[in-house]
């Protein structure tokens, strides 16, 4: 399989477990590849967050919010 017919990974980071889980469901059906952390310090040590091709971000979460998190996740995950 060459790297273009790779699922597509996404990476979610929200403190809220159900809304992880329900947005993980929906686009594995879809055909997506879901990884996902709970908090800022969770996602920015996940060795799965420097392979995801999107990232959706809450805004607020309980140790960071998303505007503090981008220069992080910018070098992390180019």
């Amino acid at each position: 399989m060459t790297k273009s017919n790779l699922p597509m990974e996404v990476f979610i980071i929200d403190d809220d477990p159900d809304t992880c889980g329900n947005l993980s469901d929906i686009l594995e059906l879809d055909g997506y590849l879901t990884a996902w952390a709970y908090s800022a310090v969770e996602a920015l040590s996940h060795p799965d967050l420097p392979r995801a091709s999107v990232i959706l971000l809450d805004r607020k979460l309980p140790d960071s919010s998303a505007e503090d998190m981008l220069p992080d996740l910018k070098t992390t995950a180019p």
